[in-house]
C-alpha cells in the first residue's frame, strides 16, 4: 500500500536559462518587405541568409522564404507590367485601325492636320 503523502518533495525545478541564438533581424525584415517593397526585401533576405550562416543566428528558413516571395513578386510585377503595356498598345492600334476602316476620322488625324496646316 502506498502512503497518501510521501516524504519526497516534488517541487518544480527551474530550468537553466538557455542561450539560444537570436533571430536575424535582416531575415525578418526581408520577409516582411516581400509584400510591400520586394526589391529592398531581396537585399535584406540575402544579407539575412548570410548572417545566419556566418554568425550562427536563427532565421535561415525565414530568409529563404523571404527570398522566394521577393523573387516571385518581382517576376509577377514584371509580367503584369508587360501585359499592361501590351493591352494599351493593342487598344491604341485597334483605335487607329477601326477609325481608318470605318471612314471616321482617327484620333491621330487631328494631329496630322495640325502639322500639315502649320504656317
Amino acid at each position: 500500500m502506498i502512503a497518501p503523502y510521501s516524504a519526497v518533495s516534488r517541487q518544480p525545478t527551474l530550468a537553466a536559462p538557455t542561450s539560444e541564438a537570436p533571430f536575424s533581424r535582416l531575415a525578418i525584415s526581408g520577409f516582411i518587405l516581400a509584400f510591400t517593397f520586394p526589391l529592398v526585401g531581396v537585399y535584406l533576405s540575402h544579407f539575412g541568409l548570410s548572417e545566419t550562416r556566418k554568425l550562427g543566428k536563427r532565421g535561415r528558413g525565414l530568409a529563404i522564404a523571404g527570398l522566394c516571395l521577393n523573387y516571385f513578386f518581382i517576376v509577377l510585377g514584371i509580367l503584369v507590367s508587360l501585359i499592361a503595356v501590351a493591352l494599351i498598345a493593342y487598344w491604341f492600334l485597334a483605335l487607329i485601325l477601326v477609325g481608318a476602316s470605318t471612314g471616321r476620322p482617327s484620333p491621330w488625324d487631328f494631329y496630322r492636320d495640325l502639322a500639315a496646316n502649320r504656317p
